[in-house]
């Protein structure tokens, strides 16, 4: 029998209506501001790309330093799997060149 996959859940209280966080978490602004950036940790922005359809993709790349004082550019990516506004959003999640990350 497979050995089932690790799961991790996250759950944050959010006082605004379902519609308005949806569209927060596409939104590539909104992204820059609750998800990277210098508001969270020291890290440049290199660019948000975002295509919010199924089967498109996203690029989060960012710039941050390391232990040695020096940098690496992340650049988290994925694919839409599933959107239905307001309640779900389904994606993959990896760090280039990688992209058989987590779901």
């Amino acid at each position: 029998m497979p050995t089932p996959s690790p799961v991790a859940i996250a759950v944050q209280k959010i006082s605004a209506s379902p519609e308005r966080v949806y569209d927060a978490i596409l939104d590539p602004d909104m992204i820059a501001r609750f998800m990277f950036g210098p508001l969270l940790r020291e890290e440049e922005i290199l660019h948000i790309r975002n295509d919010p359809r199924v089967g498109a993709t996203f690029s989060y790349k960012v710039r941050r330093l390391n232990q040695t004082g020096g940098s690496d550019d992340i650049d988290h990516v994925g694919t839409y799997l599933e959107l239905v506004r307001p309640t779900r959003i389904v994606f993959t999640w990896a760090i280039a060149p990688d992209t058989n990350g987590s779901t």
